[in-house]
């Protein structure tokens, strides 16, 4: 047990990432459960294979009282897993396994972005190793009402855009977020128009739609955004997204 004040998830996982001497590292949360199998199975995966830097599983879903709920699935290879988090968080936080050097590497999680800092962490270890799944159920992932994913607001999902926004200024060659505004609506309306102007960031417009969702439903005028949307899916030909685009 390591004690000290709550400043946050990120703060919390780092100061036991400063505790850690192994070199690989394996996230659980206290309410979820791990297969007695799960360590063993990570480990080998990872040392089988030097390339991965973070080993995730799929995860079966659990009630409170821990009866199941089903199972949620991950992409396995680490292709799949590259390409689909360009577009969304694919991995499941407390079923992972990664080599602490590599977290340390790039520099551990991110308090700015608390709520979706293993989103985060993924988009960056992506760019100095691979990252794999495997496809088992090895962790159990309890839901409760009290959990940041079950908020009514959602605010997780906008932080999460703010990842994936960040991560494409990064890919273009702009400066990082130093911060983000408690109203995230308008910035992120914003940063969509702005990523969909520059092709190299690859943003593509059912994602942006989605991101723009949000942000009208957080409150944000998305006028401007939505008109960015529109010639964006009109030049991929993308005549289905161009409606949406519009009805939004």
């Amino acid at each position: 047990m390591i004690d000290g004040p709550a400043k946050g998830i990120s703060a919390a996982l780092n100061k036991g990432l400063q505790q850690i001497s192994s070199p690989f590292v394996a996230r659980l949360d206290a309410d979820d459960l791990a297969d007695p199998t799960r360590l063993g199975k990570q480990l080998a995966a990872l040392e089988g294979n030097p390339s991965w830097v973070l080993c995730g599983s799929d995860v079966s879903r659990i009630d409170e009282a821990g009866a199941p709920l089903g199972g949620m699935t991950s992409p396995t290879t680490p292709e799949a897993i590259a390409h689909r988090l360009w577009e969304k968080n694919c991995l499941y936080h407390p079923s992972i396994m990664f080599r602490r050097e590599a977290v340390m590497r790039v520099g551990g999680y991110r308090s700015l972005y608390d709520g979706a800092e293993d989103y985060d962490l993924y988009l960056r270890l992506r760019e100095i190793g691979e990252l794999a799944s495997l496809p088992e159920m090895l962790t159990a992932y309890r839901i409760h009402s009290g959990q940041v994913t079950q908020d009514p607001n959602r605010k997780y999902r906008q932080i999460a855009d703010a990842v994936l926004l960040n991560a494409l200024r990064k890919r273009a060659g702009i400066a990082e977020f130093s911060e983000l505004p408690k109203e995230l609506g308008l910035f992120l309306a914003s940063e969509v128009m702005a990523a969909l102007s520059r092709p190299e960031t690859q943003l593509s417009p059912r994602v942006a739609r989605h991101m723009l969702a949000r942000c009208k439903k957080a409150g944000a005028e998305i006028g401007l955004a939505k008109q960015s949307l529109v010639r964006s899916a009109l030049s991929h030909r993308n005549f289905q997204e161009t409606l949406k685009a519009l009805a939004l």
